[in-house]
């Protein structure tokens, strides 16, 4: 179920907020204008430096539209570019992993994106003979995210994938979160996803300390990029808000305008979480 708040005969686009379901599960979009320069909601939902298409490519999903990565990431995203949308059910992909692939190829597509889970239920499933009739190659971006990215999880599928024409950089691990209208931080385009290990003994005291991959302590991680363009990102001890040092572990908090503004009829976390200030500034 959803509401919409109108104002007079225009649709209110400024004020563009994705929230949080209510009590009744309905979902609040405030728009501003009718008359809407596109343009200017490239930072909102589409950093183009990292996920812009060519007008009349080809986006491929099974994600359900109430998750923000399928609705932001796996619909808007084929609108705004002028591209073309495939969807499937989200249970034939639970049913038949593979058939996300086949569309992929036999559709041409140059986006599809899941949680990391996907690409390690269709490396675990896939048939050699069905990996025989892939065509992989068109596939360009497919963002990595909404759960821990793992390092493993994308080389098993680059190492099964590849000879179906996936190449590693296609892998576009992300942070994200609704909040923040899908996407919080990214890597660039094409860049082969970076991994790096660090000390686990010392990330439990909060410090980040940089080891080799054969480190007995060592900790894989993914990197995840930057905080994406007009955003900034800042890691914070939570209960003191004051910003950490370079090398220290604390939360992760995002600012720009892409950024929510309120959960819907959540007054009181609105202002403790979506209206918090770093100490000092």
């Amino acid at each position: 179920a959803g509401s919409m708040e109108r104002e007079g005969s225009g649709l209110l686009l400024d004020d563009l907020s994705m929230l949080r379901p209510g009590k009744k599960n309905e979902a609040v979009w405030v728009y501003k204008n009718t008359d809407v320069d596109w343009s200017r909601y490239t930072k909102v939902l589409i950093d183009p430096v990292v996920f812009q298409s060519p007008e009349g490519s080809t986006t491929v999903s099974w994600l359900p539209f109430y998750h923000d990565m399928g609705l932001i990431g796996s619909m808007l995203y084929p609108l705004y570019c002028g591209g073309r949308g495939v969807f499937l059910p989200p249970s034939s992909f639970l049913r038949r992993p593979m058939w996300w692939l086949r569309s992929v190829s036999e559709y041409g597509a140059r986006t599809s994106t899941a949680p990391n889970f996907a690409y390690d239920l269709c490396t675990r499933r896939a048939k050699d003979e069905e990996i025989a009739q892939l065509d992989l190659s068109s596939w360009e971006i497919t963002v990595c995210g909404a759960e821990p990215v793992r390092a493993a999880t994308m080389q098993r599928f680059i190492d099964r994938f590849g000879p179906a024409g996936f190449r590693p950089q296609t892998f576009l691990p992300c942070f994200g979160l609704a909040e923040a209208t899908l996407v919080g931080t990214a890597p660039n385009f094409q860049d082969v996803p970076a991994v790096h290990y660090f000390d686990q003994a010392q990330l439990r005291r909060g410090k980040m300390v940089a080891v080799d991959a054969e480190h007995p302590e060592a900790e894989e991680h993914v990197a995840c990029g930057r905080a994406t363009r007009g955003h900034e990102v800042a890691i914070v001890d939570p209960s003191s808000c004051v910003a950490k040092d370079d090398g220290e572990v604390g939360e992760i908090w995002l600012r720009g305008p892409s950024m929510s503004r309120a959960y819907f009829g959540r007054e009181a976390e609105s202002r403790e979480l979506l209206n918090a200030r770093i100490e000092g500034e």
